[in-house]
């Protein structure tokens, strides 16, 4: 997370201050905060009053996750909810794509078909998607279409980033 630094620091004259550059190594692991010390000691002509200075690193990486691999709805029902997540930071605004994609059930026959973008606030963890299920009276076989996320900005997907919904046929042979 960040690269250990050594050195000297020599001050001239009339000189009160140094900057000690230390390395941040920016990953895509998603971290709670963490803390390292800055520690000066071996002083030579001088008296320092702090010695040791405890130094935070904030993680600025976001995921987008659903919140399962597989939903299941009955065909009578009005829609699915959908949960997308955000994990990780929350600092900053982020957004991410949400489209639905034909399987065995089609887009305007057995559901809504959705692409939107899901705008995510600063301290948003997670942002919720009806899809409409439309109720044919046609008796068949259940049928499943794919959620899908892409285009993640301010953050990158994680898995589940596509999930299957099963519609379950609620139409009976009477």
């Amino acid at each position: 997370d960040y690269t250990a630094t050594a050195g000297s620091l020599a001050f001239g004259i009339g000189e009160v201050f140094k900057v000690i550059t230390i390395p941040i190594t920016d990953d895509a692991v998603a971290e709670q905060r963490e803390v390292f010390s800055v520690r000066l000691f071996n002083v030579t002509g001088a008296t320092l009053g702090i010695t040791t200075n405890v130094v935070s690193i904030v993680d600025d990486d976001a995921f987008y996750a659903l919140s399962a691999a597989t939903f299941f709805v009955t065909e009578g029902a009005t829609n699915v909810l959908v949960i997308v997540n955000r994990n990780g930071s929350t600092d900053n605004p982020g957004s991410v794509q949400l489209l639905t994609l034909d399987g065995t059930a089609f887009t305007g026959v057995d559901y809504i078909g959705t692409n939107l973008s899901l705008n995510f606030n600063v301290g948003q963890t997670s942002s919720a998607v009806n899809i409409g299920i439309i109720d044919n009276f046609v008796l068949k076989a259940n049928s499943q279409f794919q959620v899908v996320l892409s285009n993640a900005v301010g953050g990158q997907l994680s898995a589940p980033s596509a999930a299957t919904v099963f519609i379950i046929d609620n139409d009976s042979t009477n």
